[in-house]
């Protein structure tokens, strides 16, 4: 960076030659003074002084100087943890344990999420976990289905035959068509 020649950083840089190209597309109003009235595509309207450079309208933050100054400060490499010196303070120590505001959990809670965490096995109800278990049916004890689905499940009613009540049988359109 210290080879770059410019005074704003390189994408910044980048972006306002981009910028200068749209302005071809706006349009200046000379309003007397210094100051030009500058219309863009959308119709919006900006006071600007066009004998000042478009470098001087950019944020010194993009100056090739602040960046300098921000990374002049090196972070050296340290060792490793056990290689540190022992220092002859008080121990460093987290911060004490303070209650928080609000109504507590119940035990019940932590008695749900120890038996969450067992073997999915020894889990009778509740749901599924991740290990796929076979349902068991709550009305006929099945496995393979719940009680939602156990109507699915049963065998097919048997179908009452119909007596004949056309017993002469009479032909209908259709055959008497087809002979």
């Amino acid at each position: 960076m210290d080879k770059y020649e410019h005074n704003i950083c390189p994408k910044p840089r980048d972006t306002l030659e981009k910028n200068k190209i749209k302005s071809a597309d706006c349009t200046p109003t000379f309003n007397g003074g210094d100051r030009f009235e500058v219309e863009n595509i959308q119709g919006t309207k900006n006071v600007v002084d066009l004998r000042v450079a478009p470098e001087d309208y950019v944020a010194m933050c993009y100056s090739k100087k602040t960046y300098m100054a921000i990374y002049n400060n090196f972070i050296y490499p340290i060792n490793s943890i056990d290689m540190w010196s022992r220092c002859e303070g008080p121990a460093f120590l987290p911060p004490s344990y303070s209650r928080m505001p609000g109504r507590s959990k119940s035990t019940k809670r932590k008695n749900d999420q120890s038996e969450k965490f067992k073997d999915a096995s020894e889990n009778t109800e509740g749901k599924l976990g991740r290990q796929h278990r076979s349902l068991k049916c709550g009305i006929c004890g099945i496995v393979g289905h719940n009680k939602i689905t156990c109507h699915r499940h049963l065998p097919p009613k048997e179908n009452k035959k119909r007596k004949a009540s056309n017993e002469g049988h009479q032909i209908s359109d259709l055959e008497f068509y087809k002979s």
